[in-house]
This record gives structure tokens, sequence and C-alpha cells, in this order.
């Protein structure tokens, strides 16, 4: 878990350049719970941009791709 926790992270600041990394509101990743039939992993992130904006949709789908990204990195799998 420690692996795709840090991968999720450095996907995502890699991905979405309006992504607020320091002060009160960081981008948080962490391994929050063990659950029936998944684990879960938070992701806290802010950005830089208009709340319900298409700028703000582009960066949301950003971070589900960086999500992506980092459990294929990681060989996790998503369970349909």
């Amino acid at each position: 878990m420690p692996e795709l926790v840090n991968e999720i992270k450095k996907e995502i600041e890699l991905s979405c350049p309006k992504l607020i990394t320091s002060g009160l509101r960081p981008l948080r990743v962490y391994f929050n719970s063990y659950e029936p039939g998944h684990l879960q992993v938070i992701v806290d992130s802010r950005f830089r941009i208009q709340p319900f904006s298409e700028e703000y949709y582009q960066a949301k789908e950003n971070v589900m791709n960086a999500i992506g990204r980092a459990a294929k990195k990681c060989n996790a799998r998503f369970k349909y």
C-alpha cells in the first residue's frame, strides 16, 4: 500500500499544474481502511480554479486518470 499511495500522489502532482501542494489544504493521499472486498485510499486534492467550471471537471478527470496510471504501475487491480 505505501508504494501505491506514493505513486498516486506523484502521478497527481505531475498531471495537475494547478494543484495546491502546500498551505492549509495540500494534496493528501493515504491508506484509510480495510473494508469487505476492498481497501480504501483517500485522495483529498484542492486546485486554484473556479469550482464547477470546465477547468474543474478537467482537473477532476486528470486526478482519476492519475489514480488509474498509479494503480497500473503498482499492479493494483480494480474489480468491477
